[in-house]
């Protein structure tokens, strides 16, 4: 079986198994259980739909542990190294690499901002392919991060059954400024940690400028908007 085809089943498959843990998560919290279900019981039955979601606690923390013990069996990516410039992406082996690195910066954001997110890894070679097609190493860094940004919004790897667009759009924004600023050089994963908290704080200050643009799939009036940001969070 080629590798490409292994890899895709095996992103597939855990994006099930993720899948599964995050919907166990929601069905455990009782705040966030009454966003995609009713409860289990009319409401003259309360204890038994609060049973439910302890119920569901206990599977969850079970699924944490067994992938705790799992951890050390997997590989961590063997090219992940910080993130570079979006041009160096484009080199033959760019695919695999880029993966890996938008999984970390993902899981990095979402650590942040909302560590219990689902992040569907299946839908990061759609990015790429998609980035890859319609623009080149020769592209300006600005024109490659509103490419990235209108890219992660078509193919949205990130979850958030609450609805939030708001919140997802601010976090691919946050997530583009990471390659965005790391123009002059790679940025180690130490360094990620302590600008990620900027990086939200900064994307929150241009949310509509931002949204009208994606809105209009305008790349121009997006690159636009990164020069600016990329230059107050370097």
């Amino acid at each position: 079986m080629p590798v490409s085809i292994r890899r895709e089943l095996k992103q597939n498959v855990g994006d099930g198994l993720r899948g599964l843990r995050y919907l166990v998560h929601i069905l455990g919290s009782d705040a966030e259980r009454p966003k995609i279900a009713p409860p289990v019981l009319p409401e003259a039955l309360p204890e038994i739909d609060n049973l439910m979601g302890v119920a569901f606690r206990a599977v969850g923390n079970v699924m944490c542990l067994v992938e705790t013990a799992g951890t050390p069996l997997r590989q961590t990516p063997a090219g992940f190294h910080g993130f570079a410039s979006l041009q160096s992406y484009f080199a033959p082996e760019g695919l695999q690499l880029f993966c890996d690195d938008l999984y970390e910066g993902l899981k990095a954001i979402a650590a942040e901002q909302n560590p219990s997110q689902l992040i569907l890894k299946s839908r990061l070679p759609d990015i790429y392919r998609t980035l890859h097609i319609q623009y080149s190493a020769a592209s300006s860094p600005e024109k490659l991060c509103a490419g990235l940004l209108l890219s992660l919004v078509k193919f949205s790897p990130l979850v958030d059954v609450g609805g939030r667009e708001a919140d997802l759009l601010r976090q691919y924004i946050t997530l583009t400024l990471l390659f965005g600023i790391s123009v002059t050089g790679q940025i180690s994963r130490e360094e990620v940690k302590l600008v990620v908290r900027d990086a939200l704080l900064l994307a929150g200050t241009r949310m509509e400028l931002v949204s009208e643009a994606v809105l209009a799939g305008s790349d121009n009036d997006l690159a636009v908007i990164f020069s600016k940001l990329i230059k107050q969070l370097a």
